[in-house]
Protein backbone atom coordinates (compact mmCIF):
# COMPACT_ATOMS: atom_id res chain seq x y z
CA UNK A 1 0.00 0.00 0.00
CA UNK A 2 1.13 3.56 -0.78
CA UNK A 3 -0.56 6.66 0.54
CA UNK A 4 0.09 10.40 0.50
CA UNK A 5 0.10 11.94 3.96
CA UNK A 6 0.91 15.27 5.56
CA UNK A 7 -0.81 15.11 8.95
CA UNK A 8 1.22 15.71 12.08
CA UNK A 9 0.32 12.25 13.42
CA UNK A 10 -1.22 9.44 11.41
CA UNK A 11 -2.20 6.13 13.03
CA UNK A 12 -2.12 3.17 10.67
CA UNK A 13 -2.98 -0.51 10.81
CA UNK A 14 -2.04 -2.18 7.56
CA UNK A 15 -1.64 -5.60 6.03
CA UNK A 16 1.85 -5.66 4.59
CA UNK A 17 2.60 -6.64 1.00
CA UNK A 18 5.15 -9.46 0.53
CA UNK A 19 8.48 -7.80 -0.24
CA UNK A 20 9.30 -10.40 -2.82
CA UNK A 21 6.10 -9.55 -4.75
CA UNK A 22 7.41 -6.02 -5.19
CA UNK A 23 10.87 -7.22 -6.22
CA UNK A 24 9.20 -9.59 -8.69
CA UNK A 25 7.45 -6.61 -10.29
CA UNK A 26 10.75 -5.07 -11.41
CA UNK A 27 11.94 -5.63 -14.98
CA UNK A 28 14.31 -4.03 -17.48
CA UNK A 29 14.49 -3.71 -21.28
CA UNK A 30 17.46 -5.05 -23.26
CA UNK A 31 18.41 -5.42 -26.95
CA UNK A 32 20.75 -8.38 -27.10
CA UNK A 33 20.39 -8.66 -30.87
CA UNK A 34 22.06 -5.25 -31.37
CA UNK A 35 25.43 -6.69 -32.34
CA UNK A 36 27.17 -3.33 -32.81
CA UNK A 37 26.39 -2.16 -29.26
CA UNK A 38 27.69 -3.44 -25.91
CA UNK A 39 24.72 -5.84 -25.85
CA UNK A 40 26.43 -7.71 -28.67
CA UNK A 41 30.12 -6.93 -28.51
CA UNK A 42 30.51 -6.87 -24.70
CA UNK A 43 27.90 -9.44 -23.78
CA UNK A 44 29.77 -11.03 -20.87
CA UNK A 45 30.15 -7.70 -19.07
CA UNK A 46 26.55 -6.67 -19.77
CA UNK A 47 25.28 -10.05 -18.55
CA UNK A 48 27.22 -9.71 -15.31
CA UNK A 49 25.87 -6.20 -14.77
CA UNK A 50 22.35 -7.53 -15.26
CA UNK A 51 22.88 -10.39 -12.82
CA UNK A 52 24.47 -8.05 -10.26
CA UNK A 53 21.55 -5.63 -10.56
CA UNK A 54 19.23 -8.28 -9.16
CA UNK A 55 16.50 -7.91 -11.82
CA UNK A 56 15.23 -11.26 -13.05
CA UNK A 57 12.64 -10.16 -15.64
CA UNK A 58 13.79 -8.80 -19.00
CA UNK A 59 11.98 -7.53 -22.09
CA UNK A 60 13.63 -8.16 -25.46
CA UNK A 61 12.49 -9.19 -28.93
CA UNK A 62 12.01 -12.16 -31.23
CA UNK A 63 14.83 -12.30 -33.80
CA UNK A 64 14.23 -15.36 -35.96
CA UNK A 65 17.34 -17.32 -36.82
CA UNK A 66 19.60 -15.55 -34.33
CA UNK A 67 20.75 -18.61 -32.46
CA UNK A 68 23.55 -16.64 -30.73
CA UNK A 69 20.96 -14.45 -29.00
CA UNK A 70 19.07 -17.57 -27.92
CA UNK A 71 22.26 -19.15 -26.61
CA UNK A 72 23.18 -16.05 -24.64
CA UNK A 73 19.72 -15.59 -23.17
CA UNK A 74 19.56 -19.27 -22.21
CA UNK A 75 22.83 -18.72 -20.35
CA UNK A 76 21.18 -15.91 -18.41
CA UNK A 77 18.28 -18.22 -17.61
CA UNK A 78 20.69 -20.34 -15.55
CA UNK A 79 20.92 -17.29 -13.24
CA UNK A 80 17.15 -17.02 -12.93
CA UNK A 81 16.70 -14.37 -15.65
CA UNK A 82 13.71 -14.86 -17.95
CA UNK A 83 12.53 -12.93 -20.98
CA UNK A 84 9.36 -11.47 -22.41
CA UNK A 85 9.66 -11.41 -26.19
CA UNK A 86 8.16 -8.68 -28.35
CA UNK A 87 6.69 -9.95 -31.63
CA UNK A 88 5.92 -8.49 -35.08
CA UNK A 89 2.88 -9.00 -37.32
CA UNK A 90 4.98 -10.83 -39.93
CA UNK A 91 5.46 -13.79 -37.58
CA UNK A 92 3.45 -16.96 -38.12
CA UNK A 93 2.33 -19.54 -35.57
CA UNK A 94 5.25 -21.67 -36.74
CA UNK A 95 7.66 -18.79 -36.14
CA UNK A 96 6.36 -18.37 -32.58
CA UNK A 97 6.89 -22.08 -31.88
CA UNK A 98 10.37 -21.98 -33.43
CA UNK A 99 11.43 -19.03 -31.26
CA UNK A 100 10.04 -20.68 -28.15
CA UNK A 101 12.17 -23.72 -28.90
CA UNK A 102 15.23 -21.54 -29.55
CA UNK A 103 14.78 -19.53 -26.33
CA UNK A 104 14.05 -22.61 -24.23
CA UNK A 105 14.15 -21.91 -20.48
CA UNK A 106 14.74 -18.17 -21.09
CA UNK A 107 11.13 -17.75 -22.31
CA UNK A 108 8.72 -16.20 -19.82
CA UNK A 109 6.08 -14.56 -22.02
CA UNK A 110 5.26 -13.22 -25.48
CA UNK A 111 4.23 -9.64 -26.15
CA UNK A 112 2.29 -8.10 -29.02
CA UNK A 113 3.93 -5.64 -31.43
CA UNK A 114 5.72 -2.57 -30.08
CA UNK A 115 4.02 0.81 -30.64
CA UNK A 116 2.58 -0.34 -33.96
CA UNK A 117 0.63 2.88 -34.35
CA UNK A 118 4.02 4.49 -35.02
CA UNK A 119 6.11 1.58 -36.30
CA UNK A 120 3.75 0.11 -38.94
CA UNK A 121 4.88 0.26 -42.57
CA UNK A 122 3.66 3.28 -44.50
CA UNK A 123 1.75 0.98 -46.80
CA UNK A 124 -0.30 -0.51 -43.97
CA UNK A 125 -3.13 1.99 -44.11
CA UNK A 126 -5.35 -0.10 -41.79
CA UNK A 127 -2.73 -0.79 -39.17
CA UNK A 128 -5.33 -1.22 -36.42
CA UNK A 129 -6.93 -4.14 -38.29
CA UNK A 130 -3.50 -5.66 -38.85
CA UNK A 131 -2.77 -5.41 -35.14
CA UNK A 132 -6.09 -6.93 -34.11
CA UNK A 133 -5.62 -9.86 -36.47
CA UNK A 134 -2.06 -10.52 -35.39
CA UNK A 135 -2.83 -10.37 -31.67
CA UNK A 136 -5.37 -13.15 -32.21
CA UNK A 137 -2.80 -15.12 -34.23
CA UNK A 138 -0.26 -14.73 -31.43
CA UNK A 139 -2.68 -15.71 -28.69
CA UNK A 140 -3.99 -18.74 -30.58
CA UNK A 141 -0.46 -19.84 -31.47
CA UNK A 142 0.59 -19.81 -27.82
CA UNK A 143 -2.56 -21.19 -26.21
CA UNK A 144 -3.05 -23.79 -28.94
CA UNK A 145 0.44 -25.22 -28.38
CA UNK A 146 0.47 -27.73 -25.52
CA UNK A 147 4.09 -26.87 -24.71
CA UNK A 148 3.33 -23.13 -24.49
CA UNK A 149 -0.20 -23.03 -23.12
CA UNK A 150 0.87 -21.73 -19.70
CA UNK A 151 3.00 -18.96 -21.24
CA UNK A 152 1.42 -15.52 -20.67
CA UNK A 153 0.58 -13.35 -23.67
CA UNK A 154 0.90 -9.58 -23.25
CA UNK A 155 -1.02 -7.20 -25.46
CA UNK A 156 0.54 -4.72 -27.88
CA UNK A 157 1.85 -1.33 -26.80
CA UNK A 158 0.50 1.91 -28.28
CA UNK A 159 1.40 5.56 -27.84
CA UNK A 160 -1.84 7.53 -27.61
CA UNK A 161 -5.45 7.41 -26.45
CA UNK A 162 -6.55 7.73 -30.09
CA UNK A 163 -4.54 4.64 -30.99
CA UNK A 164 -6.09 2.63 -28.14
CA UNK A 165 -9.55 3.66 -29.30
CA UNK A 166 -8.75 2.75 -32.90
CA UNK A 167 -7.72 -0.79 -31.97
CA UNK A 168 -10.44 -1.43 -29.40
CA UNK A 169 -11.02 -4.36 -27.06
CA UNK A 170 -8.44 -7.16 -27.33
CA UNK A 171 -9.08 -8.67 -23.91
CA UNK A 172 -10.05 -12.06 -25.39
CA UNK A 173 -6.60 -12.35 -26.98
CA UNK A 174 -4.29 -11.39 -24.12
CA UNK A 175 -3.51 -12.25 -20.50
CA UNK A 176 -2.04 -8.85 -19.66
CA UNK A 177 -2.63 -5.39 -21.01
CA UNK A 178 0.30 -3.15 -21.88
CA UNK A 179 1.19 0.46 -21.18
CA UNK A 180 4.16 2.69 -21.98
CA UNK A 181 4.03 5.46 -19.42
CA UNK A 182 6.91 7.87 -19.71
CA UNK A 183 6.78 11.02 -17.58
CA UNK A 184 8.69 13.55 -19.71
CA UNK A 185 10.95 14.41 -16.79
CA UNK A 186 8.14 14.86 -14.28
CA UNK A 187 8.12 12.98 -10.97
CA UNK A 188 6.57 9.47 -11.02
CA UNK A 189 3.72 10.54 -8.75
CA UNK A 190 2.70 13.44 -11.00
CA UNK A 191 -1.07 14.03 -11.14
CA UNK A 192 -0.51 14.89 -14.78
CA UNK A 193 0.88 17.78 -16.77
CA UNK A 194 -1.87 18.21 -19.35
CA UNK A 195 -5.64 18.28 -19.73
CA UNK A 196 -7.55 15.55 -17.91
CA UNK A 197 -4.53 14.34 -16.00
CA UNK A 198 -2.52 13.70 -19.17
CA UNK A 199 0.85 12.17 -18.27
CA UNK A 200 -0.18 10.56 -14.98
CA UNK A 201 -0.09 6.83 -14.33
CA UNK A 202 -3.87 6.66 -14.09
CA UNK A 203 -4.34 8.54 -17.36
CA UNK A 204 -2.11 6.04 -19.15
CA UNK A 205 -3.84 3.08 -17.53
CA UNK A 206 -7.22 4.33 -18.72
CA UNK A 207 -5.99 4.09 -22.29
CA UNK A 208 -4.51 0.62 -21.80
CA UNK A 209 -7.79 -0.64 -20.36
CA UNK A 210 -9.51 0.09 -23.67
CA UNK A 211 -7.58 -2.92 -24.99
CA UNK A 212 -7.25 -5.10 -21.91
CA UNK A 213 -10.58 -4.60 -20.14
CA UNK A 214 -10.38 -6.03 -16.64
CA UNK A 215 -7.15 -7.97 -17.30
CA UNK A 216 -4.05 -6.97 -15.30
CA UNK A 217 -1.60 -4.56 -16.93
CA UNK A 218 2.17 -4.49 -17.26
CA UNK A 219 4.27 -1.45 -18.16
CA UNK A 220 6.75 -2.74 -20.73
CA UNK A 221 8.48 0.63 -21.07
CA UNK A 222 9.02 3.59 -18.78
CA UNK A 223 11.98 5.48 -17.43
CA UNK A 224 14.06 8.64 -17.44
CA UNK A 225 16.77 9.78 -19.82
CA UNK A 226 19.90 11.54 -18.58
CA UNK A 227 20.74 13.55 -21.68
CA UNK A 228 20.17 17.25 -22.25
CA UNK A 229 16.98 17.06 -24.30
CA UNK A 230 13.39 17.80 -23.36
CA UNK A 231 12.26 15.54 -20.53
CA UNK A 232 15.76 14.39 -19.64
CA UNK A 233 17.00 14.72 -16.08
CA UNK A 234 20.41 14.78 -14.36
CA UNK A 235 21.91 11.53 -13.08
CA UNK A 236 21.03 12.29 -9.47
CA UNK A 237 17.38 12.96 -10.30
CA UNK A 238 17.15 9.69 -12.26
CA UNK A 239 18.56 7.97 -9.17
CA UNK A 240 15.92 9.55 -6.95
CA UNK A 241 13.02 8.92 -9.33
CA UNK A 242 13.68 5.31 -10.44
CA UNK A 243 13.08 3.62 -7.05
CA UNK A 244 9.99 5.81 -6.58
CA UNK A 245 8.84 4.89 -10.07
CA UNK A 246 8.79 1.18 -9.29
CA UNK A 247 7.09 1.71 -5.93
CA UNK A 248 4.43 4.01 -7.39
CA UNK A 249 3.69 1.78 -10.39
CA UNK A 250 3.38 -1.25 -8.11
CA UNK A 251 0.96 0.62 -5.86
CA UNK A 252 -1.13 1.53 -8.92
CA UNK A 253 -1.70 -2.19 -9.53
CA UNK A 254 0.74 -2.54 -12.43
CA UNK A 255 1.85 -6.17 -12.33
CA UNK A 256 5.33 -5.54 -13.71
CA UNK A 257 7.29 -2.47 -14.74
CA UNK A 258 10.15 -2.67 -17.25
CA UNK A 259 12.70 0.12 -16.99
CA UNK A 260 13.84 1.39 -20.38
CA UNK A 261 16.62 0.38 -20.55
CA UNK A 262 19.63 -1.45 -19.18
CA UNK A 263 22.31 0.60 -20.98
CA UNK A 264 22.75 3.73 -23.07
CA UNK A 265 22.54 3.03 -26.81
CA UNK A 266 20.64 4.01 -29.92
CA UNK A 267 19.72 7.31 -31.54
CA UNK A 268 18.40 10.40 -29.82
CA UNK A 269 16.22 11.03 -27.90
CA UNK A 270 16.42 7.56 -26.30
CA UNK A 271 20.20 7.20 -26.27
CA UNK A 272 20.64 8.11 -22.58
CA UNK A 273 17.86 6.12 -20.92
CA UNK A 274 20.16 3.39 -19.59
CA UNK A 275 20.88 2.45 -16.02
CA UNK A 276 24.40 1.89 -17.34
CA UNK A 277 26.40 4.29 -19.48
CA UNK A 278 27.58 3.15 -22.91
CA UNK A 279 30.96 2.25 -21.37
CA UNK A 280 28.97 0.01 -18.95
CA UNK A 281 29.83 2.04 -15.88
CA UNK A 282 26.84 2.20 -13.51
CA UNK A 283 24.85 5.38 -13.24
CA UNK A 284 23.62 6.35 -9.76
CA UNK A 285 20.16 4.99 -10.69
CA UNK A 286 21.65 1.53 -11.25
CA UNK A 287 23.26 1.60 -7.82
CA UNK A 288 20.07 2.89 -6.17
CA UNK A 289 17.86 0.23 -7.77
CA UNK A 290 20.37 -2.51 -7.02
CA UNK A 291 20.47 -1.42 -3.39
CA UNK A 292 16.67 -1.28 -3.09
CA UNK A 293 16.30 -4.77 -4.55
CA UNK A 294 18.94 -6.16 -2.19
CA UNK A 295 17.20 -4.60 0.81
CA UNK A 296 13.81 -6.12 -0.09
CA UNK A 297 14.88 -9.48 -1.52
CA UNK A 298 13.42 -12.35 0.48
CA UNK A 299 14.34 -15.56 -1.33
CA UNK A 300 11.58 -18.11 -1.75
CA UNK A 301 10.11 -17.70 1.72
CA UNK A 302 6.38 -16.99 1.94
CA UNK A 303 5.38 -14.25 4.41
CA UNK A 304 2.19 -14.57 6.43
CA UNK A 305 0.52 -11.32 5.28
CA UNK A 306 0.61 -9.95 8.81
CA UNK A 307 -0.90 -6.65 9.97
CA UNK A 308 1.18 -4.00 11.66
CA UNK A 309 -0.06 -1.05 13.70
CA UNK A 310 2.19 2.00 13.76
CA UNK A 311 2.15 5.78 13.58
CA UNK A 312 3.88 8.36 11.40
CA UNK A 313 4.52 11.67 13.15
CA UNK A 314 5.66 14.81 11.36
CA UNK A 315 4.21 17.55 9.19
CA UNK A 316 5.54 16.39 5.82
CA UNK A 317 3.46 17.40 2.76
CA UNK A 318 3.58 14.76 0.05
CA UNK A 319 4.75 11.99 2.38
CA UNK A 320 4.35 8.55 0.74
CA UNK A 321 4.79 5.17 2.34
CA UNK A 322 4.62 1.51 1.44
CA UNK A 323 4.72 -1.37 3.94
CA UNK A 324 6.33 -4.67 2.97
CA UNK A 325 6.76 -7.92 4.85
CA UNK A 326 9.58 -10.42 4.79
CA UNK A 327 9.42 -13.90 6.23
CA UNK A 328 9.15 -14.50 10.00
CA UNK A 329 7.14 -11.32 10.47
CA UNK A 330 9.86 -8.83 9.62
CA UNK A 331 8.67 -5.59 8.01
CA UNK A 332 10.22 -2.95 5.79
CA UNK A 333 8.57 0.46 5.57
CA UNK A 334 9.47 2.60 2.56
CA UNK A 335 9.11 6.37 3.00
CA UNK A 336 9.69 9.33 0.69
CA UNK A 337 8.46 12.79 -0.24
CA UNK A 338 6.61 12.84 -3.56
CA UNK A 339 7.79 16.19 -4.88
CA UNK A 340 9.52 17.15 -8.13
CA UNK A 341 13.26 17.71 -7.98
CA UNK A 342 13.55 19.49 -11.33
CA UNK A 343 11.38 21.53 -13.68
CA UNK A 344 11.50 19.50 -16.92
CA UNK A 345 11.35 22.45 -19.34
CA UNK A 346 13.70 24.96 -17.74
CA UNK A 347 15.87 22.33 -15.97
CA UNK A 348 15.71 24.45 -12.83
CA UNK A 349 16.49 22.39 -9.74
CA UNK A 350 14.05 22.23 -6.83
CA UNK A 351 15.97 20.63 -3.96
CA UNK A 352 13.65 18.91 -1.50
CA UNK A 353 14.65 19.99 2.02
CA UNK A 354 15.04 17.36 4.69
CA UNK A 355 11.92 16.70 6.74
CA UNK A 356 11.72 14.54 9.83
CA UNK A 357 9.27 11.71 10.41
CA UNK A 358 9.00 9.65 13.59
CA UNK A 359 7.88 6.05 13.15
CA UNK A 360 6.42 4.39 16.24
CA UNK A 361 5.06 0.87 16.63
CA UNK A 362 2.22 -0.15 18.94
CA UNK A 363 4.23 -3.06 20.36
CA UNK A 364 7.88 -3.61 21.28
CA UNK A 365 10.02 -3.73 18.15
CA UNK A 366 13.55 -3.12 16.97
CA UNK A 367 13.75 -0.45 14.26
CA UNK A 368 16.60 0.49 11.93
CA UNK A 369 16.66 3.30 9.36
CA UNK A 370 18.38 2.96 5.99
CA UNK A 371 19.04 5.97 3.73
CA UNK A 372 20.88 6.46 0.47
CA UNK A 373 24.38 7.80 0.95
CA UNK A 374 26.34 10.03 -1.45
CA UNK A 375 27.09 7.03 -3.68
CA UNK A 376 23.37 6.10 -3.80
CA UNK A 377 23.73 2.95 -1.74
CA UNK A 378 21.33 2.23 1.09
CA UNK A 379 23.29 2.25 4.33
CA UNK A 380 22.13 1.56 7.85
CA UNK A 381 21.75 4.55 10.09
CA UNK A 382 20.25 4.97 13.54
CA UNK A 383 18.60 2.13 15.42
CA UNK A 384 16.01 2.27 18.18
CA UNK A 385 13.30 0.32 19.95
CA UNK A 386 9.62 1.23 19.68
CA UNK A 387 10.17 4.44 17.72
CA UNK A 388 12.72 5.96 15.38
CA UNK A 389 13.49 9.29 13.70
CA UNK A 390 13.88 9.26 9.91
CA UNK A 391 15.13 12.22 7.86
CA UNK A 392 13.48 12.31 4.44
CA UNK A 393 13.93 14.01 1.10
CA UNK A 394 13.03 13.05 -2.47
CA UNK A 395 14.91 9.75 -2.15
CA UNK A 396 13.35 6.62 -0.70
CA UNK A 397 14.31 5.72 2.87
CA UNK A 398 13.59 2.38 4.51
CA UNK A 399 12.77 1.43 8.09
CA UNK A 400 13.29 -2.18 9.07
CA UNK A 401 10.86 -3.23 11.80
CA UNK A 402 11.29 -6.44 13.76
CA UNK A 403 8.59 -6.94 16.43
CA UNK A 404 9.74 -8.67 19.61
CA UNK A 405 9.23 -11.52 19.05
CA UNK A 406 8.53 -11.19 15.32
CA UNK A 407 4.89 -11.67 14.36
CA UNK A 408 4.35 -15.19 13.14
CA UNK A 409 7.55 -16.38 14.76
CA UNK A 410 5.80 -16.11 18.11
CA UNK A 411 3.20 -18.62 16.99
CA UNK A 412 5.82 -20.85 15.40
CA UNK A 413 7.78 -20.93 18.63
CA UNK A 414 4.66 -21.65 20.64
CA UNK A 415 3.80 -24.63 18.48
CA UNK A 416 7.31 -26.00 17.95
CA UNK A 417 8.44 -25.64 21.53
CA UNK A 418 5.24 -26.93 23.09
CA UNK A 419 5.84 -30.57 22.28
CA UNK A 420 9.27 -30.47 23.88
CA UNK A 421 7.78 -28.79 26.97
CA UNK A 422 5.64 -31.80 27.88
CA UNK A 423 8.65 -33.90 28.82
CA UNK A 424 10.55 -31.14 30.63
CA UNK A 425 8.18 -30.42 33.48
CA UNK A 426 6.32 -27.27 34.49
CA UNK A 427 9.19 -25.46 36.24
CA UNK A 428 11.72 -25.67 33.39
CA UNK A 429 9.11 -25.09 30.73
CA UNK A 430 8.00 -21.91 32.52
CA UNK A 431 11.57 -20.63 32.38
CA UNK A 432 11.81 -21.37 28.65
CA UNK A 433 8.53 -19.59 27.97
CA UNK A 434 9.74 -16.60 29.93
CA UNK A 435 12.98 -16.56 27.93
CA UNK A 436 11.17 -16.58 24.57
CA UNK A 437 8.40 -14.25 25.71
CA UNK A 438 5.73 -16.92 25.19
CA UNK A 439 2.53 -17.30 27.16
CA UNK A 440 1.25 -20.64 28.26
CA UNK A 441 -1.30 -22.22 25.94
CA UNK A 442 -4.25 -23.29 28.20
CA UNK A 443 -5.03 -26.09 25.75
CA UNK A 444 -1.71 -27.74 26.40
CA UNK A 445 -1.03 -29.93 29.42
CA UNK A 446 2.36 -30.51 30.96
Amino acid sequence: MIAALSLATTMLTETATPARAFVDSIGVVTHFAYADTPYGNRFETVAQRLIDLGVRHVRDGVVLGDTLVCERERSLATHGVRFSYVTQPALSAGDIAAWAKCAGPALESFEGPNEYDLSHPAGDTDWAATLRAFQKTLYDAVKGNAALRSCPVIGPSLTSADAFRAVGDLSADLDFGNVHDYFAGHEPETPGYGLGGYGSIEYNLEGARLLSGAKPIVATETGYGTGTGHGDVPDDVQAAYVPRLFLTQFAAGIARTDEYELLDEGPEPFDRFGLLRSDLSPKPAYVALQSLIAALADGDATPRSERLSYSLEGDVPGLRHALFEKHHGRFVLALWIARPTIEPHTKLSYPVPLRTVHVRTDRPAALRALRFDASYRLVAGNTARGGIRVDLDDRVALVEIVPSPPLGLERDLAVNVADAMRDIGPRKSARIRETFGLTRDPNLTE
